[in-house]
């Protein structure tokens, strides 16, 4: 079964996004469209029209292009209404850092489709995702998200040796660099939710939000093993250097916060101390920050009338199963 793939675009890096795509190129059996957003000016369309070109026609694509920056949450949102309202049954969300080995997606189907008739519910999936940061020795990328007591969510097992996982795990959350939609799970909880990410994250802490608040609408994340996808990260530690990142954050912190409510993981005397020491940290140290805390108040009502929502349904009882 073919699956189509939703990247979303904004300043990408060139040469990690033709090594991606070339990935994929080898993979074009397994896939069915790879639909593109790109927020930019003409001459990044020219340019990514120009790169998919190279590839010839066995790789089968489309290219949405806006002038504004839906951010990550927002494009995926817009690509996966456009995706599923022509039919489809899955769609894959893709970073452009990403890589996938042929045969690979074809197998993770697969097992998603031996699992979902097995199983009675609504579900999203992820693949084990191998790191590229070390090309001396195997190691894990992420194995799925999992949460501190502190309230910070992290990729399970993150730097670990490489290994063989159950073939189905129930996990917090999945990784947004690769996690597959089905369906009838995007219609439910954008019927519920009103959107599949919320769109006010822009990037950055969507993908673990979306974890628990699907899990709190009976929707689980199923972490599948699976070889052949490769995530190149790089450096984590580098991304502390970029003051829009620190930013964006802080501030999806605060917005997990007030839209998760007493639902937030963690513990809650704990997270609550945390979240005083970044607060007091913008105000002094990292000052830059301080704008994501002031717009994250500033919506703070639309997103617990959100936390409202959710704890006031009447929820569908699915099997907690794998």
């Amino acid at each position: 079964m073919k699956v189509d793939i939703s990247v979303v675009l904004y300043r990408p890096r060139w040469d990690e996004l033709k090594v991606a795509v070339s990935h994929l190129a080898k993979c074009s059996d397994e896939i069915k469209t790879v639909h593109f957003l790109l927020s930019g000016g003409q001459a990044e369309y020219d340019q990514l029209r120009a790169m998919m070109f190279e590839f010839g026609s066995p790789l089968s694509y489309a290219i949405h292009h806006r002038f504004d920056n839906l951010g990550f949450a927002g494009g995926h949102n817009f690509l996966m209404s456009k995706i599923f309202s022509k039919g489809a049954e899955n769609v894959l969300l893709f970073n452009p850092d990403l890589m996938i080995e042929p045969g690979a997606l074809t197998e993770f189907i697969s097992s998603i489709g031996r699992h979902s008739d097995s199983a009675n519910g609504l579900y999203l999936y992820g693949p084990t995702l191998k790191s590229n940061s070390n090309p001396e020795r195997q190691i894990v990328d992420s194995a799925g998200i999992f949460w501190t007591s502190s309230g910070r969510h992290l990729d399970l097992d993150q730097g670990c040796p490489w290994k063989r996982y159950e073939n189905y795990r129930v996990v917090d959350g999945l990784t947004g660099a690769c996690l597959l939609v089905p369906r009838d799970t995007f219609d439910y909880l954008v019927s519920v939710v009103g959107d599949f990410f919320d769109p006010a994250f822009v990037a950055f802490r969507e993908d673990a939000e979306l974890g628990i608040t699907a899990r709190r609408l009976g929707v689980l994340s199923i972490c599948v093993m699976q070889e052949g996808f490769v995530h190149n990260r790089g450096n984590p530690g580098t991304t502390r250097k970029n003051r829009l990142v620190n930013m964006l954050g802080v501030q999806n912190r605060f917005l997990i916060r007030w839209r998760l409510g007493s639902s937030r993981p963690g513990n809650r005397a704990i997270a609550g101390v945390r979240d005083l020491v970044v607060v007091v940290a913008s105000l002094t140290v990292e000052r830059s920050s301080l704008p994501g805390i002031r717009f994250a108040y500033a919506i703070r009502r639309w997103e617990k009338s959100v936390c409202r929502r959710i704890e006031n349904l009447r929820l569908p009882q699915f099997q907690d199963v794998i």
